[in-house]
Order: C-alpha cells, then structure tokens, then sequence
C-alpha cells in the first residue's frame, strides 16, 4: 500500500480536536501571575494541529490524580490511528488529534460583495476567491486541469475538524476552615478564574463557530467539587457568559476508573457524533449547492466539464465517508469512477503519459480500491470482486491505447500493484475480524443462466450494472491467491523488462534514459517475486484445512517457486496442473452434472473461425463449410484430456459431435478433418472422429457440408469442448463470431477469412474470401414455375419492337420478380439525352400462387 497516498485509501473517520490535555495538568492562573515570557509563548500563532506522543505531556510520575486522568484521556482518545486503512469500529468512532489550545483554524472564506444582501449573505461558505488548491487558482498545484490533491484530503482529516472537545480545570475553593471574610475572597477569586474560563471559552468558541464546528468543553475537578452547593450555580454562569448550547455542550469529569472513564469517553463521543455528522452533512450540501450555481463559463477549458463532475462525486463520496453512509458513498463513488472511465477514453482531455494522466489513473485505483472496501464491509463479497475486475479488465483495455499494453513492463507492474494491494486489503480484515465465504460448487442449471450476466453494464442507466452471478473470477479468494497472482505478474514484468532492455541495447532509442527505464532498472524483480511467492505459499498453507476441498492452484508451483523463478517457464505447465488438481480433487456429490465453464470476459483457450464457402444456398442443397480451431503459440494443451467438442450451427440441437480416437498426433502447423455431412433438422445430428489434440500453434480445420429444408441462415455459433478427468466431466464454450457488444478477446489475432484450399506440400495453401459476413449462408427457396419469351429476331430503326413474355408460377408462395430490360446506348452522339434516359428499364409484377400465367407486353423502340 505504500505505492498510492495514504489519503486516498486510508477509512476516513470524523476529525476532532482535543485540547487541554497537552500542556500539563495545574489549575488555570490568574493573569497577574503569569510571567510575561509564558503569556508570548501561549498566545504564539500555529498554524497546524501539534500532534503530540504519548509520553510528551508528562515527565516522571507523581500522585496527583489529574495527572493518572489525563494520561489515560489521551490514551483512550488518541488509539485510533489516522492511516487506519480498515476499521473495525467505524460508526461512531472519532479521529482524535491532541493539539494545543491556542490552535488556529483555518478561517473560512470572505463573502464576495456581489453576494451580499445588507450584511447578510445569500450563499454561505463561498468565497470571493478560489480555494488555494482549486484547479482556477494559478498558484494551485492543481491548476489548470487536476483534479484532486491529497492536501485537499489531508485538509480534512489534519487541519479542520468536526468537532472541538476542550478541556479545562475549574477551580476549587480551600479546603480549609475560612472565616466569613476568607470565604468571600475566596468565592471572588472563583469568580474571577470562572470569568477567566469564560474568556478562554468564548475565544475558542469564535474560531470554531465561524466554521460550523461543534464546540465541548470539559471541566476537570475534584469529586469533593461534586457535593459543594456552589457548583451548580458556577456551571450555570460559565454557560450563560460563554452562551454554549443548553445540553450537550458542558460536561464535569472528575478522576474515576479505568472503566468509568472508557464509557465517559464512548457516551461523549455518542453525543457529539451527530454534530459531526451535521458539519460533514453541511459541506455535502454545499458541494452540491456549489454544482449547481458555479458558472461552467468560468471553468477554464483543460478541465472539461466532465473533470468538475469527477471532482464534486469524489468530494461527495469522501463526506459521505466521513458520515459513514456506506450505500451513498459507494454512490458518488462509482459515478466518480464512470466519470474516470469517460475521461480516459479521450486522449483530448487527458492525453497520456502527462501529469494530469498519471493523476487520473492514480485516483481510478484508489477509487476502485475504496469501492472494493465499501463492498467488504457489507459483505458483499461477489460485488466487491466484480468492481475490482471490471477496473482490471477496463484499464487493461485502455493502455493499449495509451502505447503500455501486455507487452510492456509498465502493464504487469500496474496490474502486480493491484492484485498486492487487494491481498494486503483482506489480510487487515482477517485480522479485524472479517470472515472469507465458503465456496460452493454451484450446480450446471445455475451457472447457465449466470453465464450471460456476468459483469454486464447497464448503458440504460449510467452507472455499472454489476451482477452477482455465479462467475468464478467473482468468488473471493484468500490473500494468498492474490499475492500469487501479483507474483505471476512481476515475473512477467522481469521477462518484458528483459526483452526491451535486450533491444535497447542492440539498438539505442529514446526510452533508454527515460525515467521509467531508469527506475525499472534499480528494481530488483527476482527479490520482489520471491517475497510475494512467500507470503502467497504461507496463507495457502494456513488456509489449506479450512477450505475443505478448495485446492491450492498452481501448489506445486507454490512449493518450488525458487526454480520458478529461475526458469520463469511457469505457464507451459498449467494445463499439467489442471490435470493434477482434477485428479487429486473429489466430486462435490456422485450426481454432479458437467461443470460448465463459460468465463465471456476471459480469453478463451483456443482460437475459433469459421467461413463458408458459398453466401447462399437453395433449400436440401450442400453448403460447404471449415472450421478453424487454433491453439495458442506460446502454449502447449496437448495434455488436456478433451474427449470431444461439438459444433453448434445456431441452435441448441443442431451440431456436429466428433469424439476423440487415439491416433498418432499429426506434427503439421495445419490438419484437416473431415466430418462428412449434416442434415440440419430438430433433433438431427452427426458424429465423427478426430485426435483432439493440439500442439503448441497448431491449427485443425474441421470441413464438411451442411443442408437445411427449411430457409434460414446458417451460422456456426459455438464450440463446446468437453474434458473429462476422473470423475470430473469440465464443458467449456467458444465463442466462434461474438457480436459487437461482446467483451470477448482472442487471446491471437484472427486471420482474414480463408478457405483451406490443399494440404499437398508445406506451408498449406488458402484461398482468401473477400465476401462480407463469410461465416453465414443463407438457405433459401428454388422458385417453382417456367418462364417463355417471344419476340422478332431483328428490327429497323424507328420501328416499334415487341417482346412477349409469359411466367408461370407453380409454388405455393408469393414471389416478387423483377424483369429488367437493359438497352444499348445509341451511336447518335447528338441523342445522348435519350440514350441516358432509356438505357434500361425495370418492371416490377406480383405473381400470384395456384398455377396462374401472367403476360407482360413491352413495347421498346430505339
């Protein structure tokens, strides 16, 4: 987590100012006896809170109770820390800072003249000019186009607070016996160190009610204090002269137990937490407020108004964060994120590898990462793995874009630095507490209607239209699986670092100095993986017992993860692995159906295409076919135990079945296999046999014919592959012609249609089809009927000329012919209008069905 700011992830907790409770603990002085150097030092100007250790206010140890009180004040008050990243107590817990009492807090705004009414402002809070850190002040680290800065974040969990709690000591009268005449000067010297509170009181009280902060105060006294009748009449003055609330503003806290004390500070805090609140609710509203009104004509144009938006939904979440409304603040917080996502998809607005750029992707992760955590503390685990996939997935898109795609070291070290930081998320929540769901195989039925809804987006509503669908990438994991996978990545940031490294060497260019280079170069990406593997293989072996029949992945990669490393050859053994683990793993129950694996937003694990040979065909007439089924080139799936795969054409019971036979495996890049033909009919099928085995980049063409006696359009729509190991049946769909809103991605690049013509000879020879929608044929029907022309073999010039033509139709259907006469254009240059006006004519005639004979008469001249 050190990567990102601690203000951007940290859990934001109401900000309050204790005071008092630093400065020692004698009773207040009367102004003539204080020395003129302690009254400069008291009164001199700071400018932000003190923040005070724990050992700082008292030296030694003494036997005045007051100094025992404060010291386990401050403890109780102060344990929270302020980088808490996940809080266990979050409703109702405060974020204490010890300061001095002579703090000064930020004074707000001035109104501006034009906003004044008589002396009474129209739009409170807004200011003549600009915030400091507004992207319209010049000297603004923001300005012109940032967007958010962490000082403007640390603004409100450092400087300003919600709440002021003060704490001072009220004097005590002389427990002596006094005479009538010491009794009155002692009762005037209360009075006038009462009117010196009350001076202190009403100081402090200007500061704090010019900002809307909620002001306490806490006396400190005796408990022989409690049973002196002049006390309540003391307390009653020093609220009327300070005008402090009625209730809820004066408290009496005399030296009590450890546990008297703890419920004094939580009944404290319980009543002043809707004040807080209050103040945070006020700046929402005058966010919103200042929406509405702030002119966009006064907004500068590098921050588009899509950039203000982005900045009022991320100041609106974080206040909604310091109140603790989960549901609204992941609100503003998705609609901050969407506001990102429109943002990076014009390089106009934030064109990349800029200042404002890395700003931008900077706040995404941090933004994503505060949705997954809002998720987390609901316990919604599913939407919390769809939030940090579907940012994932989307930034993955977009830095292909931005020239940082897969084969750069920037891409793996972005997505190792999320994976890490996800991990480090759910450890502090084990650690708090924060319990991981059991997983549960979900049943064929379920995971067949999730499959088309998971990770959707909802355009109709604008917002993301996450759904908890039975998709395994959104089943949440340990820790451990994360720290896997960012170690997987950061080994594949070593390999791209050294294949760029390699070329810049051979050949100098001008990322050889740039600043990214340099610092990949001082990384030591060996290091950093073998302490990722560490701590992945520790959580996988403290979590092995209570997942039950969960396997580890990839465990023995886990347990020999130094030759991993030194190898770095990993992903040749996976389908190895997957072997291993169905092996090794029992079924859920002896009647599990085939498990169903249909991951839409993956990349599937081969490459699918089909083509046809024609683009129409009559009805019962053979419509040649291939299909094309590639393995990846870097990836041998030789040893998956696929048993057979299935090629569907549209609907579910019209496919072509062909089974594996064990046959010697064929060592050419192309293999053609014949399946025969197919009779598209319900409930109709073919089967055939083929070694379904691929080495690595291979490629298998699956050619037949197929027929259909009905019109329709004949497309190949899916290939299912299905493997079985042990008592496991997997079956995993294919995508062959995704549409265009599919998220699909080929894990390589599909080839332009092609026909494979000949085998004879290597490489295999293709035959491009350059007709649009080439893997589609359309079946349609061969009209029944006759048709019979009569005209004269030769004409004059000038002479009318007849052509008799007589169509019959024997069908049962309607059809709608065209006759379409196209004449020779003339040799008389001088007759050019007439030869463009009839140079063809086309006539358009119905044919009715039953048998009818229709004449047509056309009389053309030329």
């Amino acid at each position: 987590m050190n990567v990102y700011p601690i203000e951007l992830i940290a859990q934001y907790a109401p900000l309050m100012f204790v005071a008092g409770l630093t400065e020692g603990n004698q009773a207040p002085q009367s102004p003539s006896s204080s020395s003129p150097t302690n009254s400069n030092k008291t009164h001199s100007p700071i400018e932000s809170p003190q923040l005070m250790s724990e050992g700082s206010s008292l030296s030694g140890k003494s036997d005045d109770p007051f100094e025992s009180l404060i010291a386990r004040l401050r403890a109780i008050l102060v344990r929270r820390r302020k980088d808490t990243v996940w809080d266990t107590e979050r409703d109702g817990s405060f974020q204490a800072i010890l300061v001095k009492k002579n703090i000064l807090i930020p004074p707000p705004k001035v109104q501006p003249t034009f906003l004044r009414r008589y002396g009474t402002p129209l739009v409170p809070n807004y200011g003549d000019t600009h915030s400091p850190l507004s992207p319209l002040t010049p000297s603004s680290p923001l300005y012109p186009d940032g967007l958010i800065s962490p000082v403007w974040i640390r603004k409100h969990v450092e400087l300003i607070p919600s709440v002021f709690m003060l704490f001072l000591r009220l004097s005590e009268m002389p427990t002596m016996a006094l005479s009538l005449e010491g009794r009155q000067e002692a009762e005037q010297e209360a009075r006038k160190r009462d009117a010196e509170l009350v001076m202190e009181i009403l100081q402090r009280k200007k500061s704090t009610s010019e900002r809307g902060i909620k002001l306490i105060i806490v006396l400190l006294t005796s408990r022989r204090m409690l049973e002196d009748l002049s006390l309540d009449a003391r307390l009653s003055f020093i609220r009327r002269q300070s005008s402090l609330d009625a209730r809820q503003s004066l408290f009496v806290l005399t030296p009590v137990s450890d546990s008297e004390l703890l419920d004094f500070v939580k009944n404290l805090q319980s009543v002043v937490y809707g004040a807080a609140k209050n103040y945070y609710a006020a700046h929402s509203a005058r966010v919103q407020r200042k929406r509405r009104i702030q002119p966009r004509a006064n907004a500068n144009e590098d921050l588009r108004e899509i950039g203000w938006i982005m900045r009022y939904e991320y100041k609106l979440a974080l206040f909604a964060e310091f109140r603790m409304e989960v549901e609204l603040a992941r609100k503003h917080y998705e609609d901050c994120w969407l506001a990102l996502e429109e943002m990076f998809g014009s390089t106009a607005i934030l064109p990349p590898r800029t200042k404002r750029w890395v700003e931008a992707k900077l706040t995404a992760d941090c933004v994503a990462f505060k949705l997954c955590k809002l998720y987390l503390y609901t316990d919604e685990c599913s939407m919390a793995m769809s939030v940090f996939n579907r940012h994932i997935h989307k930034i993955s898109a977009l830095a292909r874009g931005w020239g940082i795609g897969d084969e750069t070291f920037e891409f793996w070290g972005w997505r190792a630095r999320q994976y890490q930081l996800l991990a480090e998320l759910l450890e502090l929540a084990l650690q708090a507490g924060f319990k991981i769901p059991p997983t549960r195989t979900p049943t064929a039925a379920a995971l067949g209607a999730a499959s088309n809804t998971v990770g959707c987006v909802d355009e109709t509503k604008g917002r993301l239209g996450f759904s908890t669908g039975l998709n395994p990438a959104n089943v949440l994991q340990h820790p451990g699986y994360y720290y896997y996978a960012a170690a997987k990545c950061t080994l594949q940031r070593y390999e791209r670092f050294l294949t760029i490294l390699k070329q810049e060497t051979a050949r100098p260019g001008p990322i050889s100095h740039s600043p990214v280079m340099t610092n990949e170069k001082r990384l030591k990406h060996r290091a950093m993986a073998i302490e990722l593997y560490v701590k992945a293989y520790e959580l996988f072996d403290k979590f092995r017992i209570g997942l039950g029949q969960t396997s580890t992945p990839r465990s023995g990669s886990l347990k020999n993860w130094p030759a991993c490393i030194e190898e770095n050859n990993e992903r040749a053994s996976l389908p190895d692995d997957l072997v291993t683990i169905l092996k090794k793993s029992p079924l859920p129950s002896p009647e599990s159906s085939p498990l169903t694996v249909d991951l839409p937003e993956s990349s599937p694990l081969f490459n699918c295409n089909a083509v046809f040979w024609r683009s129409d065909v009559s009805i019962g007439e053979p419509a040649p076919f291939q299909v094309f089924i590639a393995s990846p080139s870097d990836l041998s799936l030789s040893s998956l135990p696929i048993t057979s795969l299935r090629i569907y054409f549209g609907e579910a019971h019209s496919h072509i079945i062909v089974s594996h036979t064990a046959k010697a495996q064929s060592s050419d890049d192309v293999k053609r296999v014949n399946v025969g033909h197919a009779l598209l009919d319900e409930g109709m099928e073919l089967n055939a046999e083929a070694t379904l085995r691929w080495k690595m980049g291979q490629t298998q063409v699956f050619a037949g014919t197929v027929s259909s006696m009905v019109p329709k359009i004949l497309k190949v729509s899916k290939v299912v592959f299905a493997l079985k190991e042990g008592d496991w049946t997997i079956e995993i769909p294919i995508a062959v012609h995704p549409g265009p809103d599919s998220t699909f991605k080929p894990r390589l690049a599909l080839a332009p249609p092609r026909w494979l013509s000949s085998l004879s000879g290597q490489p295999a020879k293709f035959i491009s089809i350059y007709r649009t929608n080439s893997y589609i044929t359309n079946v349609h029907s061969k009209l029944h009927g006759d048709l019979h022309q009569e005209q004269l073999s030769s004409a004059s010039m000038q002479e009318q000329h007849t052509i008799q033509t007589t169509t019959t139709n024997n069908d049962e259907q309607e059809p709608k012919p065209i006759r379409n006469a196209p004449l020779q254009p003339s040799d008389d240059e001088s007759k050019s209008s007439f030869k463009s006006r009839y140079q063809s004519r086309i006539f358009y005639f119905i044919l009715s069905p039953a048998y009818q004979d229709i004449s047509q008469r056309f009389d053309i001249a030329n």
